[in-house]
């Protein structure tokens, strides 16, 4: 429930794979040095709360929801005169969130890079140009930002779009996606959310792709990596169209994946074993590829 790695010499970025298990799993807090260790505060919550003052059966202030708020400076958090220790915690938060600093573009670039990070960030094109139009997008942009998930999120989509060459897919060409705000609006629409384009199904509450649906639409290249980080991703529906290479590792990831269809592309290699495990680990039922040969008794499958 708690993971508690704080007073150490420990340094680097706390993983996404990590994080990732308060969302799918029963982890609840991971607790780091915040000046040594980069840690998403959602994932840490003493990375985004005010350092204790000492209150008796209080040991931290409420978790902020803002992910990009920062503690103020330490010269105004001098402790009031015999005030209840509520009051204390109430005048704190507020002065934080009247703290908190403007959109910070470089920021949400530099965590964008992280998404696409195997392990280590390196330059690529369409990687570049896809956080290019997350920096320009205007839901990036309001002074209400969304949840680092839902951005996230958003910026993986988009990734898909340009690796996979979205300018030339089917329904982008045809006529299929409109530019409406319905349930099959053309990708990358300006003022668009994310769970109204066209493939693209999220849950009840639009806060999470959980389906795509993207079956002849002429996609072409190879299945980013970014993909396996939609974490609430239940079925993905890649199926008769122009992919290559083999199935990435990263779909191993998926704990929630129930459905992963990618028969009828040009891809090659063996079915990764990690992703052959969801089906005993996970929540995998359907696995459909163009077997070529299979060893049942190994859980591989050669495409």
């Amino acid at each position: 429930i708690t993971l508690n790695l704080r007073d150490n010499r420990i340094g680097g970025t706390v993983p996404e794979s990590l994080c990732s298990l308060i969302v799918e799993h029963h982890l609840k807090n991971v607790w780091v040095d915040c000046n040594d260790v980069t840690c998403n505060p959602e994932c840490c919550p003493n990375c985004s709360i005010i350092p204790s003052m000492n209150i008796p059966g209080e040991n931290i202030a409420p978790p902020m929801n803002n992910y990009f708020s920062t503690p103020p400076p330490t010269d105004r958090l001098k402790p009031y005169p015999t005030p209840s220790p509520t009051s204390i915690i109430t005048e704190l938060v507020v002065d934080v969130v009247a703290a908190a600093p403007p959109y910070d573009p470089y920021e949400i670039r530099q965590k964008l890079q992280k998404v696409s990070a195997l392990p280590d960030y390196v330059p690529n094109e369409m990687r570049t140009i896809a956080q290019n139009w997350i920096m320009d997008d205007n839901n990036a942009q309001r002074s209400s930002i969304p949840t680092w998930q839902q951005l996230k999120e958003r910026y993986i989509l988009v990734v898909l779009f340009f690796v996979l060459d979205g300018g030339n897919w089917a329904s982008a060409t045809d006529g299929g996606w409109t530019s409406s705000n319905s349930d099959n609006t053309m990708w990358l629409s300006a003022d668009t959310h994310a769970c109204f384009w066209g493939g693209v199904i999220c849950d009840p509450g639009n806060e999470f792709v959980v389906r795509l649906e993207l079956s002849y639409e002429n996609l072409r290249g190879s299945i980013p990596h970014e993909i396996s980080q939609l974490y609430h991703l239940k079925n993905l529906n890649l199926s008769n169209n122009h992919l290559k290479r083999s199935i990435p590792e990263q779909l191993g990831q998926l704990a929630q994946l129930e459905n992963l269809n990618l028969h009828g592309n040009e891809m090659t290699g063996e079915v990764p074993y990690d992703v052959c495990m969801l089906r005993e680990q996970g929540a995998l039922v359907q696995l459909w590829v163009d077997c070529v040969s299979n060893d049942v008794s190994n859980d591989e499958y050669t495409i």
